[in-house]
C-alpha cells in the first residue's frame, strides 16, 4: 500500500551538473528533470554562456551527446565553443579528436582500398622506360658549342684518335699468303723433329681400322705395343 497521496504528482528524476569554460573564468550550476529533452538542455547553455555551437566534455576528455541520459548527476564539465576552435583544449580532448579522425581514415581506406592513391602521368611512366643509350647521351660531356660547331667535334676527335689505315682487298689477299708461308716451315720443322704432327694430318690404318684413338706417331704408340706394322694413307 503507497504511502503517498494520491493527488500528488509522481517524484520525477532530476540531476544536477556544474558546467565550466575552458578558461575557468565561468561557471554555472544547472539542473535537469527527465522530461528535458536534448534540444531544451542545449538552449539554456547556449543562453546561459552565450554560444551557438559548442560541446560539452567530461572530465575525462570524451564528447557527450548532451541529453540528459548521457549527463551524470553531481558531475562538472567543461563547455568549448566550436566556433572559437583557436582557443587551447585540454591534450585529452585533442587526442580524443585525433583518434577519432584517424579510425574514420581507415574505416574508408578499408572500404575503398584504392582511393587516395594517385594515378601516374603518362610523363612519369615514360621516364621510367627510357632507354639505356638515352640515359646515357643525357649524361654526356657533349657542349652546346660542339652542337653549333661540328666541324669542331669532329677535329677534336680526329686529332686524339691514330690515323687510320685504309686496305684494299689486294693487299688484305698479300698478307693471307704471307702469313701462311710463314707458317709452312714451322709444320714442316714439327714434323722433322718427331714431335707430335699436325691434326690435319690422318690417323694410321691400324687406329683408323679398330676405331681406336691415335697419338699420330711414326710408329704410334698402340703399334708399337702390338708389334703390328704402322702405315699412313699414301697422300701424307
Amino acid at each position: 500500500m503507497s504511502i503517498y497521496p494520491l493527488n500528488l504528482p509522481p517524484i520525477m528524476p532530476k540531476k544536477i551538473i556544474e558546467v565550466t569554460t575552458l578558461d575557468q573564468a565561468q561557471k554555472q550550476k544547472f539542473r535537469f528533470v527527465h522530461s528535458d529533452t536534448k534540444a531544451d538542455i542545449r538552449d539554456e547553455l547556449a543562453k546561459e554562456f552565450n554560444m551557438d555551437r559548442f560541446s560539452l566534455v567530461d572530465p575525462d576528455g570524451n564528447i557527450i551527446t548532451g541529453t540528459f541520459d548521457s549527463l551524470e548527476d553531481t558531475k562538472s564539465y567543461t563547455i568549448v565553443d566550436r566556433t572559437r576552435m583557436h582557443m587551447p583544449v585540454s591534450s585529452t580532448f585533442a587526442e580524443t579528436e585525433t583518434t577519432t579522425q584517424s579510425v574514420k581514415r581507415e574505416v574508408e581506406d578499408e572500404a575503398n582500398p584504392r582511393q587516395g592513391k594517385r594515378k601516374p602521368s603518362w610523363m612519369e611512366i615514360g621516364r621510367r622506360h627510357i632507354p639505356f643509350a638515352k640515359k646515357r647521351a643525357r649524361t654526356s660531356s657533349t657542349t652546346t658549342s660542339d652542337f653549333s660547331n661540328p666541324s669542331r667535334s669532329n677535329t677534336s676527335n680526329s686529332a686524339n684518335s691514330e690515323p687510320r689505315r685504309v686496305t684494299s682487298p689486294t693487299s688484305t689477299f698479300n698478307q693471307t699468303e704471307q702469313s701462311s708461308t710463314s707458317m709452312q716451315p714451322q709444320i714442316e720443322s714439327s714434323n722433322s723433329s718427331g714431335g707430335r704432327v699436325s691434326r690435319q694430318q690422318h690417323v694410321c690404318e691400324k687406329c683408323r681400322k679398330s676405331k681406336k684413338k691415335c697419338d699420330r706417331g711414326r710408329p704410334c704408340e698402340r703399334c708399337k705395343k702390338s708389334g703390328a706394322e704402322c702405315t699412313y694413307p699414301s697422300n701424307e
